[in-house]
């Protein structure tokens, strides 16, 4: 449960930021595939047990942030004038 939380908390902190950057670059691969088989065969007195297995898996995961756009430095601004207002009272 640690582990989903943990990657709904980076895709919502990369999703704040693609809201308030600039430009965004984003580059992202994602292939997973995997098969296994587990096989029990039991025939006049033989046992035979057999497992395999196969995956394959592609991934790459790019993303680059530029600056910040206009709404988000206006608010930006906001609260460093309201902080700095505060502070010389």
């Amino acid at each position: 449960m640690l582990e989903y939380q943990a990657k709904y908390a980076q895709e919502l902190a990369i999703s704040q930021r693609i809201a308030s950057a600039e430009e965004v670059e984003i580059e992202e691969y994602y292939e997973g595939e995997g098969e296994g088989s587990l096989g029990l065969k039991a025939k006049e007195g033989k046992v035979a047990l057999g497992a395999s297995g196969s995956g394959r898996k592609v991934t790459k995961r790019v993303y680059r942030f530029t600056g910040f756009n206009d709404k988000t430095l206006e608010a930006i601004s906001e609260e460093f004038n309201t902080t700095q207002s505060s502070n010389v009272e």
